[in-house]
């Protein structure tokens, strides 16, 4: 339980369920330069790393592994780090399962505790929290993060065979290929 990184590609995307703040993948699988594949199952992704990764990309990937008990969700994917650029996100779901555990175990323990194993998770969770084992920054300090920005592509540099719209022509802007099809 905890945070850890893995470097390399990502290669697979599992099957998901999503909604409009979250991504669940039921596996992510990373090939490190060795060739050594990492499977990472039941991942959480929220919308600011969902909007980041695709399959074939390269970089660090960070993960925190929670307890979450009897749910479809083992960890989350909070952030990747690749030669253009970095992403971390802003919804750290350890909180949010923390809270939820405390909450439930403290309303639904006193009707045949109930909740007795929610009370006993969420008090865990909140010594995981306390002790700064999953302090997401100290941890970024130590992970070997080489992180530069590219520079921007020139007009000549851009893919010529994009659709473009006259005034896009005019301009020398890149447009979304569906434009064409969406003013029909």
């Amino acid at each position: 339980m905890g945070l850890y990184g893995l470097r390399g590609r990502l290669s697979r995307l599992g099957q998901f369920e999503f909604d409009n703040e979250t991504v669940v993948y039921a596996f992510i699988e990373i090939i490190d330069a060795e060739g050594r594949r990492a499977l990472v199952k039941r991942v959480a992704v929220f919308s600011d790393v969902a909007s980041g990764i695709h399959e074939g990309m390269e970089g660090d990937f960070y993960f925190d592994e929670l307890f979450v008990f009897g749910r479809k969700v083992k960890c989350q994917l909070w952030g990747f780090t690749t030669a253009e650029r970095r992403i971390m996100d802003s919804v750290n779901f350890r909180h949010r399962v923390t809270r939820g555990n405390l909450i439930f175990g403290i309303l639904f323990t006193p009707v045949l505790a109930l909740g007795s194993t929610h009370l006993v998770a969420g008090l865990c969770q909140i010594v995981v929290l306390l002790s700064g084992t999953a302090n997401r920054s100290r941890f970024l300090s130590r992970f070997d993060v080489n992180f530069k920005i590219a520079p921007p592509l020139q007009p000549s540099e851009q893919p010529a065979d994009l659709p473009r719209s006259a005034s896009a022509k005019s301009l020398g802007e890149r447009v979304h290929p569906h434009d064409d099809m969406m003013r029909l």
